[in-house]
């Protein structure tokens, strides 16, 4: 067993640092003006396997195990991506849209996104996402794209990250606690939340950005904890890169929580008068945070600096856009942040928003009625984390604050810091952050629940290890109830998608999209051979294509 926690642990690691070589060996070549390749990605793994015999001195035979390893969870996660055809209104618009175009070589740091597209004939429906968003989902996506010639599989990065996260949480809890089953219960919590589950068949990105901050906190915590070490400096390098271009919060989700955990450091550091381990570890701090932002981030944070004046732009800056007074209730807007939270935490699951006149209604934790599961979403607004995360929470305070008690009273100082850096990010956040209370934008809620698991497994009392199961079990419905809903609702939906494009694979059609959001479908019609002329209005005897968002009717030869 021993033997085979390791292989996938090490095979967790080779992927992490093979996927986030692909964003800086493309993010290089970008600047050279060279476009993106297929062969990006294996020579990545191979150059990645390189990495682990050198730095981490492993032998040819564990090197062998952990590559067939890596190539077969990456096989399964693309074979079962592209079966599930994406059902999301941002998964079929502006994520596949993009992933389409730099798929097909397009330069976002050279080329213009709407001149590229109408030369090369391609939908440009979301230049402003393509331009300023950062791209690693979408270097990645493309790396799948191009090697399978299905864009479904570009939401592979939602399952890989998901065993990537497993693996690797499980290793550093473990090493921390010293808890087997404890390290593998909190693990497989911090992978199934309910957000990355809601996502994990679809292009969205939160359940991905979730995860490499729980991977980047808890390394911070080792970091603490023990010295600093090769497997270290790759974990926590490719996560910081990863997380820091995956999405402008996770920039700063990543230096809020890090800078805590850091100055602690530092102050722990002086104290032992570890002076030169300092300086390494602040020089490798620097360059890690330096690449991330100034080569993977030239095509987002720097191009957006230097052409509108905000590396956040188009959320900030000057001319911003306004992308979350219509997403969220009426009553939201006169709320401050904290106001907005307890209603999103405590009021029934509910996908509403200014857009269907929805208002949040608050109800007794632990109950829930039929409208409650028919909102889960890929997006859910109110209620996101499940329909049980608000007596969850309840719970996870009380645990929490006896356990800062219990800590106080035992003078266990040092651990009471290093609980206290995570908890005031956390109420900070919850009280300043306007945009926090969505929980898909929020995965630094979650860590409240995981907190009070990890203190509540210290307590040895027969009867609170019962009550801890019990919790367990509570928190994994949770999160798998919002999953069933989803796989309920969407696969489906997905079968019908991908029998209707096999069906009518090298047809010539006509199309109407519901939305003229929704052009990423287009690059399905392209991977299917399919010619295609969209049309403006749609007619009776289309059919549908791909669930609402599409509808087609054969163009007579």
């Amino acid at each position: 067993m021993e033997k085979a926690n390791k292989l996938l642990y090490n095979s967790a690691i080779q992927i992490l640092v093979t996927l986030s070589m692909l964003v800086l060996v493309t993010s290089i070549l970008w600047l050279l003006k060279i476009p993106m390749m297929w062969f990006y990605l294996p020579i990545c793994y191979i150059v990645t396997i390189a990495i682990q015999i050198f730095a981490f001195k492993t032998d040819k035979k564990n090197i062998f195990l952990t590559s067939i390893l890596s190539i077969a969870i990456i096989i399964i996660c693309l074979l079962l991506s592209g079966h599930v055809y994406d059902q999301s209104d941002d998964g079929n618009s502006y994520h596949k849209e993009t992933i389409g175009l730099i798929s097909h070589k397009w330069n976002p740091i050279y080329d213009d996104y709407d001149e590229y597209a109408i030369i090369h004939n391609y939908p440009h429906n979301h230049a402003m996402w393509a331009k300023h968003y950062p791209k690693t989902t979408w270097i990645i996506g493309s790396g799948f794209y191009m090697l399978t010639g299905n864009i479904e599989t570009a939401k592979a990065y939602n399952c890989i990250f998901m065993f990537v996260g497993f693996f690797i949480l499980y290793k550093g809890l473990y090493e921390l606690t010293k808890k087997k089953i404890i390290s593998i219960i909190i693990s497989g919590i911090c992978i199934f939340n309910p957000v990355s589950l809601s996502q994990v068949i679809s292009l969205y990105i939160d359940g991905s950005l979730g995860i490499l901050l729980f991977i980047v906190i808890l390394e911070m915590l080792i970091l603490i904890k023990k010295e600093r070490n090769n497997e270290f400096n790759f974990i926590m390098g490719s996560s910081l890169l990863l997380i820091i271009n995956i999405k402008f919060t996770g920039l700063a989700y990543a230096g809020v929580f890090c800078l805590g955990y850091y100055i602690y450091y530092v102050i722990k550091s002086i104290r032992k008068k570890e002076y030169k381990v300092l300086k390494n570890t602040t020089l490798y701090f620097v360059a890690i945070v330096l690449t991330s932002f100034l080569i993977v981030g030239s095509n987002s944070y720097i191009k957006n600096t230097l052409t509108n004046g905000h590396p956040f732009y188009p959320l900030m800056g000057k001319n911003k856009v306004d992308i979350m007074t219509y997403l969220q209730p009426a009553s939201f807007q006169k709320m401050s942040p904290i106001q907005k939270n307890y209603y999103a935490i405590f009021s029934k699951t509910a996908d509403i928003g200014m857009y269907n006149n929805g208002e949040p209604t608050l109800k007794i934790p632990f109950t829930f009625d039929e409208y409650e599961l028919s909102q889960y979403g890929y997006d859910t607004r109110i209620g996101g984390y499940g329909i049980f995360f608000s007596g969850i929470f309840i719970i996870s305070i009380i645990i929490i604050v006896i356990s800062i008690i219990k800590l106080l009273i035992k003078k266990e100082y040092d651990n009471l810091i290093l609980l206290f850096i995570p908890l005031i990010t956390i109420i900070l956040l919850l009280f300043f952050l306007s945009d926090g209370w969505w929980a898909r934008y929020a995965p630094y809620l979650y860590l409240t629940v995981i907190i009070s698991l990890i203190m509540l497994s210290n307590y040895k009392n027969k009867v609170l290890k019962i009550l801890l199961g019990l919790f367990v079990i509570l928190i994994y419905s949770n999160s798998f109830i919002s999953f069933r809903q989803l796989v309920h609702k969407d696969m489906p939906k997905s079968g019908m998608t991908r029998n209707t494009l096999k069906e009518l694979h090298g047809s010539n059609l006509d199309i109407y999209l519901g939305s003229d959001r929704f052009t990423g479908i287009l690059f399905n019609l392209e991977d299917h051979h399919i010619e295609y002329k969209i049309i403006t209005s749609k007619t009776n005897e289309m059919n549908n294509l791909y669930g609402t968002f599409a509808y087609y009717k054969n163009v007579e030869d």
